[in-house]
């Protein structure tokens, strides 16, 4: 039995905010936006959500570092735990916005901005 073929269903509000993605070798993908303010938040989100798990793992690094060099939290459950919890979050967010800032913040003037988007 000839499997049937489910037809790509378009916005029923057409509008011309919406953002064509790479998602493989020559294929892209097409998101709708209802205004040109949440396309760039959704872009900027997307991009920032990539940066997350390398910056907290960096967090953890930091943790060690300071573990190793001679700051022990562990007798005080209190500060152990807003550091043990802090930095790698405090790591995660601050990092991954300057790295965004710094590589994406200008986007209409970059190369990747065209490699990304079509």
């Amino acid at each position: 039995m000839p499997e049937k073929k489910e037809e790509i269903e378009e916005p029923e509000d057409k509008t011309d905010h919406y953002l064509d993605m790479k998602i493989g070798s020559g294929r892209y993908r097409r998101y709708y936006f209802k205004s040109e303010e949440e396309k760039h938040l959704w872009y900027r989100m997307q991009k920032k959500s990539k940066l997350y798990i390398p910056y907290f793992l960096l967090g953890v690094g930091i943790n060690f570092i300071l573990y190793f060099s001679g700051v022990d939290l562990s007798r005080n459950i209190l500060w152990g735990a807003l550091v043990g919890l802090g930095v790698p979050f405090a790591s995660m967010f601050l990092f991954s916005e300057i790295h965004f800032r710094i590589r994406y913040g200008n986007k209409e003037n970059t190369k990747d901005a065209e490699n990304d988007v079509k």
